[in-house]
């Protein structure tokens, strides 16, 4: 696994809160043409849930030493993703909804 450290410039947190949650994001990249998900992220909940999944990074980024980010390589066929309906309004007085019996 090649090990790759990130020498650039990173805006200071303001605060310890802001470091924690400062960069947690996900990247998506795929082609239509191609049969593989490339997935970059810097939370460290996504990359145990892609461990856990039995993906293993294929690049790690380092800072001072510390992991920050992982890249992975997954097959289009086990990416899952979905966008919901957004809700319009409130509900009608007579909306009952699903019944859960």
């Amino acid at each position: 696994m090649a090990e790759y450290t990130e020498t650039a410039a990173v805006a200071k947190p303001r605060s310890r809160h802001d470091e924690i949650l400062m960069e947690r994001e996900t990247v998506l990249r795929w082609d239509a043409h191609k049969d593989v998900v490339r997935l970059f992220t810097a939370a460290p909940t996504v990359y145990r849930k892609l461990c856990r999944a039995g993906y293993a990074p294929d690049r790690v980024s380092t800072v001072k030493g510390r992991a920050c980010g992982w890249s992975f390589t997954v097959p289009y066929a086990d990416l899952r993703w979905g966008v919901r309906p957004r809700k319009t309004g409130p509900r009608p007085p007579d909306f009952r909804g699903k019944s859960r019996v």
